[in-house]
């Protein structure tokens, strides 16, 4: 049993009787992906399930790590989380002047926005590999090794191209947090920013979590049709 799994059942261990049959009832068979049933959980489920993972997001200090122990319980609501943390960074980039008065930093950032859109629309089932991919490949590429806000921005558009790229299952396929962490930060490396960056980055996680829910309800429901 994963994490993120032991810390679902622990909640739902908590409802009353009859609530707790029938969730072993519907997970007789051990899921692939923990969101795959999600259809079948009545509102007590969701709700207890909903406030787990929102705990678990907001305990954790790692994003990294966060994001990888979610993944292991459900890609679809992993791949969800990674784009909100994509969303994040390109928003605190985006805020400084700097980045905004750069050009092709500005096009690369609407360009990356449109691939986490068409990541997340992947989640909901309404778009292909092939349909993510290609805005993927829109985005375009630009240097990261230069100095000042520019440079913040270019680990955003990363953070958003590696988040896009997560729904294929890959080893890397997490490694965008990495990327928000960065440019959160602002460039400053110091441990206390990075502390502070990936804190909130967890916390982007658990605020997010509600919709993750909701778009991974959405995707298994169109794969089954």
């Amino acid at each position: 049993m994963t994490e993120v799994a032991y810390v679902v059942f622990s909640a739902i261990a908590q409802l009353e009787r009859e609530e707790i049959s029938e969730w072993l009832e519907i997970h007789e068979q051990q899921p692939a992906d923990g969101c795959s049933t999600i259809a079948m959980w009545t509102p007590s489920h969701r709700e207890a399930v909903a406030a787990a993972l929102k705990g678990f997001a907001m305990s954790q200090c790692d994003p990294l790590e966060a994001l990888t122990s979610f993944g292991r319980w459900s890609h679809r609501l992993a791949v969800y989380l990674c784009c909100a943390s994509a969303r994040l960074a390109i928003s605190v980039v985006s805020s400084k002047k700097e980045a905004d008065a750069d050009p092709i930093v500005s096009k690369m950032s609407a360009r990356a926005l449109d691939a986490v859109s068409s990541a997340e629309r992947w989640v909901r089932g309404a778009e292909s590999y092939v349909d993510v991919n290609r805005r993927i490949l829109a985005i375009g590429s630009g240097s990261a090794s230069i100095s000042g806000e520019p440079a913040r921005a270019y680990d955003a558009v990363e953070s958003a191209r590696m988040a896009s790229r997560s729904i294929a299952k890959r080893l890397w396929r997490w490694s965008s947090v990495t990327f928000a962490a960065w440019a959160i930060a602002d460039g400053d490396l110091w441990p206390e920013a990075m502390v502070s960056a990936k804190l909130r980055l967890c916390r982007c996680f658990a605020d997010s979590v509600s919709d993750a829910l909701d778009a991974a309800e959405q995707g298994f429901s169109a794969a089954a049709c």
